[in-house]
């Protein structure tokens, strides 16, 4: 049982700086999609305001299917789980990799900078 967490932890020492230049990608996408939020101008923001509004305001009147919505995001993550295994598979999919990466951190960054802002 104690061996387990020896393996973890020599696991993690090999890998620490592949797992700090991830870091540094996500975190650098986080902070471009909250900058980007900053740079847009008034009429994107309104439409963006009224797109989300107009469909808080049908909610109540669209029927959800919670399980669904669920297994349809599952699905989507498996996909892209499964794109990101097949291109760690060769060296050519290293920045496709990164370009993945940046785009889950340009996301959360520009939904909590535009929620927050």
């Amino acid at each position: 049982m104690n061996y387990f967490p020896k393996i973890l932890i020599e696991y993690l020492r090999k890998n620490i700086v592949q797992y700090i230049f991830l870091s540094v990608v996500l975190i650098a996408g986080i902070i471009v999609g909250s900058i980007t939020v900053n740079l847009m101008s008034d009429i994107q923001i309104e439409d963006i305001l009224s797109f989300i509004n107009g469909f808080l305001a049908n909610i109540n009147n669209i029927s959800l299917d919670c399980s669904s919505i669920f297994y349809l995001s599952l699905s989507n993550n498996f996909k892209t789980a499964f794109l990101l295994i097949i291109l760690g598979l060769s060296v050519v999919g290293l920045p496709f990799i990164l370009i993945v990466i940046f785009f889950r951190g340009f996301v959360l960054g520009f939904t909590v900078g535009f929620l927050i802002g």
